[in-house]
């Protein structure tokens, strides 16, 4: 549900909305809370949206919902993809899943 989100996220080059709950993010990742806290707008509050063109829209919107769920599931094409979104923002559990199902598929 969209409704309770604060924070949003316009990600690749389709711009695709990803939204979450600032909170949760950053109790579960170090990056994200370093990215989501120390982000400012020019009157010192929290920045609430943040662009990120060169991430795979799809791929960071399942790690920001294994990041509020803990838990995912995902079609097999889109591992390596997820993969990369999971090193580039330091979600090593999800990492951890990525490899584990490379690793099975050889």
């Amino acid at each position: 549900d969209d409704s309770l989100a604060d924070v949003t996220f316009v990600v690749g080059p389709e711009r695709k909305i990803v939204k979450g709950l600032r909170i949760v993010m950053a109790a579960r990742n170090k990056f994200l809370r370093k990215m989501l806290y120390d982000s400012k707008t020019e009157d010192g509050g929290l920045k609430n949206t943040f662009e990120l063109p060169q991430t795979h829209g799809v791929s960071f919107d399942l790690m920001v919902k294994f990041i509020h769920s803990g838990g995912l599931t995902w079609e097999p094409h889109q591992t390596v993809q997820l993969l990369e979104v999971s090193i580039d923002f330091e979600v090593s559990e999800l990492m951890k899943k990525c490899m584990e199902l490379v690793a099975e598929s050889m």
